[in-house]
């Protein structure tokens, strides 16, 4: 018996934290540290939105690219031979 699972990115969308990450390694921004909280090692709560609002700006920009086609699609490669 198989068991097959299909998903794609609109089931499981890229987080707005890889997204923003590949934007800044594709444009050669510096890396974003202020998405978490140091001392209690969680999310930064109050900029969860404003984080996916950035997103929503840079996705078109981070698919259509090369280096971010090739992370997103190695990402959800690696999801997949875990599951």
């Amino acid at each position: 018996m198989g068991v097959e699972i299909r998903l794609t990115d609109k089931d499981l969308p890229a987080s707005p934290a890889l997204i923003g990450f590949l934007y800044r390694r594709i444009h050669g921004g510096p890396p974003d540290v202020s998405w978490h909280d140091q001392p209690s090692e969680t999310p930064v709560p109050a900029e969860a939105e404003q984080r996916v609002e950035q997103a929503r700006d840079v996705a078109e920009s981070v698919i259509t690219h090369p280096v971010g086609q090739q992370v997103i699609f190695r990402a959800y490669a690696l999801f997949a031979a875990i599951f």
